[in-house]
């Protein structure tokens, strides 16, 4: 089990992952920040960029917030 940390930019100009360093990564996503739609497409883009299926990823914090906590199992 490894712990993330994604920063999620909401209604961004495009759809794309920066890795920071080893654990932190910025994500960008076009999806509106309502009803958990732009934290789920944050996880399939990280998901892509990692190589690993959306469902080996888990939002574990900060659901309501920019800064989020990810695990990978």
């Amino acid at each position: 089990m490894q712990v993330l940390t994604m920063n999620l930019k909401s209604r961004s100009s495009r759809d794309e992952v920066i890795a920071l360093d080893e654990t932190t990564f910025e994500v960008h996503t076009k999806a509106p920040p309502d009803k958990g739609r732009a934290a789920k497409e944050g996880l399939k883009l990280l998901a892509h960029h990692l190589r690993l299926p959306v469902s080996k990823l888990s939002l574990t914090r900060g659901e309501r917030f920019e800064a989020k906590t990810v695990i990978i199992e």
